[in-house]
């Protein structure tokens, strides 16, 4: 599962992921500061800034 945070910490977006590579259509989301939070199969979790 891979979601889409703003700064305050709500989920703007949400997108299962069945695919090695992931394409996001950002367009319709506000200027600002955004998280992408993924996790994997076995459990881990990774946190990127956009």
């Amino acid at each position: 599962m891979l979601g889409v945070y703003n700064m305050m910490g709500d989920r703007v977006m949400s997108v299962r992921v069945t695919q090695t590579s992931v394409r996001l259509e950002l367009s319709g989301l506000t200027g600002g500061v955004y998280f992408v939070r993924m996790e994997g199969k076995s459990g881990g979790v990774r946190v990127v800034k956009l």
